[in-house]
Order: structure tokens, then C-alpha cells, then sequence
């Protein structure tokens, strides 16, 4: 190994070093957020559930709002909602058998007689 792999070698390290520091930085805020923004939710949940006791208190013939759910979604993803709920089917191309069938392009390649 020569002096220029060997530098080469060195700076990659130290590129990946650096970037996987920052990664770990970038990963524990956003873990912060997130427990500042689920303790949040936690609050406004305990809010409009002592809100909504306080209000069948009040008004025990009220049948629709003692029907309605407790809790809130904290986040919702419309694409992964839709995600969750679709059907996997697999890709057309992976539906036939490879061995059995022919590619298109496999007449080009045959001899002409």
C-alpha cells in the first residue's frame, strides 16, 4: 500500500467519523422534540378528556359526545395510512416464472437457420 491509498484511507475515515458525530447530534434532537411534542399531546389529551367529563357531567342525555373517541391520533400521515391500508400485490413482472418463459429480446439471439 502506498502513501496515497494510505492517506485516502485516513480521510474516509474521518469523513465517516465526522458525519456519523453529527448524525448522532441530528437523531438526539429530534428525539428531544419528540418528547416535548408527545408530553404536549399527553397535556391536550388529559385537557379535553377533563373537559369532555366536566360536559357529560352536566349533560348525561348527551349520547353523541359520549360516543365520540377519547384520544386523538398524536400523527397521522395520510400516505401512511394509505400504505397500511392497501394490498400488496406483487409486480407483474415477478408473477411469471422466469425458467418457463422466454425474454423478448431471446429471438434476436437465436441462430437464423
Amino acid at each position: 500500500m502506498d502513501r496515497n491509498s494510505l492517506i485516502g484511507f485516513v480521510l474516509i475515515a474521518l469523513i465517516m467519523m465526522g458525519f456519523f458525530g453529527y448524525q448522532s447530534r441530528q437523531v438526539k434532537k429530534q428525539m428531544a422534540y419528540q418528547a416535548q411534542l408527545d408530553s404536549l399531546a399527553a397535556v391536550e389529551a388529559y385537557r379535553q378528556d377533563s373537559i369532555r367529563a366536566a360536559y357529560l357531567a352536566e349533560h348525561p342525555e348527551d349520547t353523541v359526545v359520549a360516543a365520540l373517541p377519547t384520544q386523538a391520533a398524536v400523527y397521522s400521515d395520510s400516505l401512511l395510512n394509505a400504505a397500511a391500508r392497501a394490498k400488496v400485490r406483487p409486480s407483474p413482472s415477478r408473477t411469471r416464472n422466469w425458467r418457463s418463459s422466454s425474454p423478448r429480446w431471446a429471438h434476436s439471439l437465436s441462430p437464423s437457420v
